[in-house]
């Protein structure tokens, strides 16, 4: 043991240094299995790999049949996969929660994708039954 003051070392009998008069005090060395633990611990926290946000799949969905409706031309698949796109899409966006998902953009563009496929083909029909009428 040394003395914190002056560096003298002490034995363990001396609760004050005989040259300075500073209080002694053992130094507690800590305990290996305490050191050893709290590494591990803080290890861990930093290794966990942080929670990847998930695409969702309605989102992909009303995507994915947003654009096959573009592809099927015109017709009933049109304007069932269209519908279905427009619906996917709208529940994935009132889903959605940016702390845990991922996939916005993919809702908003089959929305609008839907939206515009819907709209021509509505204009399509009209045309097609005035034509029709006449």
């Amino acid at each position: 043991m040394k003395c914190s003051i002056c560096g003298r070392t002490l034995t363990n009998k001396y609760k004050f240094c005989p040259d300075c008069g500073a209080s002694v005090v053992e130094e507690k060395t800590p305990d290996v299995t305490q050191v050893v633990d709290e590494v591990e611990k803080e290890n861990e926290k930093n290794t966990t790999a942080p929670e990847t946000k998930k695409v969702q799949g309605f989102a992909i969905a009303g995507f994915v049949l947003s654009l096959v409706s573009i592809i099927c031309g015109n017709g009933f698949a049109t304007i069932v996969c269209a519908t279905l796109g427009l619906i996917f899409s709208a529940i994935s966006l009132a889903k959605f929660k940016p702390d845990i998902n991922k996939g916005k953009g993919f809702s908003i563009a089959g929305l609008t994708i839907s939206i515009v496929v819907l709209a021509f083909e509505l204009i399509g029909l009209l045309a097609n039954w005035t034509i029709f009428w006449y």
